[in-house]
C-alpha cells in the first residue's frame, strides 16, 4: 500500500509511505519488542495488520508501485518537503546514468540545498559530443577542456530534471564521480561524498563579469540574495543557488533598483542568466521610449528625450505593485 500520514490512500503519481499487508505478514521482529511495536501496526480503519517498511513510492497508471527511497531520506527546503528518493529516480531516467544519488547540504531551511551525485555506466560519456554545449566557443580555453565536459553535462542533466519536477526539486549543484563512496555493509556512505565545488559551477559557460550598468545592477541583487562573493554574466540564477521563492525578492529588489521598469516574474525564469536579463530589460526600455516618444510627440519632454531613470521616478510613486504573470 502507499498512503499518507493518515493512513489514506495516496493518488496516482503521488508520493507516500509503503506498507506492506496480507497472509505472508510476519508477526514482528524475533526478541525486539521496540522494534516491533514501531514497525507492525494496525490500520486504523480497516484493522488490517500493516508492516511499516520506511520508504516511499508511487502508485503507477498500470497499478505497480514505483519505488523512491527511504523516508529518512525527507528534506524540507524553503519551506518545501523534498523527497530526495523522487529525484533520484528522474536523475537515472537520464542516458548512460548507473548510479545516482540526491543529497541535502546547508544548515539552515534558506541556505540548505539540493546536490545531485552521478556515475555513468561509460567513463567514456564526457566526451560525447551530444552532450556538449552549443554556446561554447574557441574563446573559452581559460576553463579546461574536461571540466567543460562535466559542466556540459551538469547543465544536461539539470535540463533533463526541470521537464520532470517542479523547481524546488530540482538540484543546485552536479557532481559527477566514477564511484560512489560506500559503507562496510555496502551502503552508500552520504557522509563520504565530496562536497561540490561552487566555482566550476560559476566557470559552466565562462566566467565574464559585469560590464554593463544594468547587468552590474542585476549581478549585485543575485550575489546578495544568493550570497556569493561575484556573478559572472553567463551563470545561471537556478544552477548557482537561486529558486523560485527566492527569485520573487530578486525580483522586487530589482523593480527598485531599475526604477520600476515593467519587469514580470515570468521575465526572470525565461532569462536565468545576467546577460540574457540584461537585453530583455534594454528591449523593454526601447520599447517603452518608442511609446513615450509617439505619444507625447510635439511635447518638451519628448523632444528633450528622456532616460529610463527618469522615466522611472515619474512612474515609481504610481507603481507599488508587483507584476507577476500576464
Amino acid at each position: 500500500y502507499v498512503l499518507n500520514e493518515l493512513m489514506e490512500p495516496r493518488p496516482i503519481w503521488v508520493p507516500g509511505q509503503l506498507y506492506i499487508g496480507g497472509v505472508g505478514l510476519a508477526l514482528g521482529y524475533w526478541k525486539n519488542e521496540q522494534k516491533t511495536k514501531a514497525s507492525f501496526i494496525t490500520h486504523p480503519v480497516t484493522q488490517e495488520p500493516l508492516y511499516k517498511t520506511g520508504d516511499l513510492g508511487r502508485y503507477l497508471p498500470d497499478g505497480n508501485i514505483e519505488f523512491l527511497g527511504r523516508e529518512d531520506f525527507q528534506v524540507k527546503i524553503n519551506g518545501y518537503r523534498v523527497e530526495l528518493g523522487e529525484i533520484e529516480v528522474a536523475l537515472k531516467q537520464f542516458p548512460g546514468i548507473k548510479e545516482a544519488i540526491v543529497t541535502a547540504i546547508g544548515d539552515s531551511q534558506q541556505s540548505k540545498r539540493l546536490v545531485a551525485y552521478a556515475v555513468f555506466k561509460e567513463k567514456s560519456v564526457i566526451n560525447d559530443s551530444s552532450l556538449a554545449d552549443s554556446n561554447q566557443t574557441e574563446e573559452k580555453d581559460e576553463v579546461s577542456q574536461p571540466q567543460r565536459e562535466l559542466n556540459s553535462i551538469a547543465e544536461q542533466l539539470r535540463k533533463h530534471l526541470v521537464q520532470k519536477l517542479p523547481e524546488y526539486m530540482v538540484p543546485a549543484d552536479y557532481v559527477i564521480l566514477e564511484t560512489l563512496p560506500l559503507t562496510a555493509n555496502g551502503k552508500v556512505d552520504r557522509k563520504r561524498l565530496p562536497k561540490p565545488q561552487r566555482q566550476t559551477i560559476a566557470e559552466k559557460n565562462q566566467h565574464i563579469l559585469p560590464q554593463t550598468k544594468t547587468e552590474q545592477q542585476i549581478a549585485a541583487v543575485w550575489a546578495q540574495f544568493i550570497e556569493l562573493e561575484e556573478v559572472g554574466i553567463h551563470d545561471n540564477f537556478f544552477a548557482i543557488g537561486g529558486n523560485s521563492l527566492l527569485i520573487i525578492r530578486v525580483h522586487n529588489k530589482l523593480q527598485e533598483e531599475l526604477l520600476d521598469i515593467e519587469l514580470k516574474v515570468v521575465d526572470l525564469f525565461t532569462n536565468p542568466t545576467v546577460h540574457s536579463l540584461s537585453q530583455h530589460i534594454a528591449q523593454i526600455d526601447s520599447k517603452e521610449s518608442s511609446l513615450e516618444t509617439s505619444k507625447t510627440r510635439g511635447d518638451e519632454r519628448a523632444k528633450k528625450g528622456t532616460t529610463r531613470k527618469e522615466r522611472g521616478k515619474m512612474r515609481k510613486s504610481l507603481r507599488r505593485k508587483i507584476m507577476f504573470f500576464e
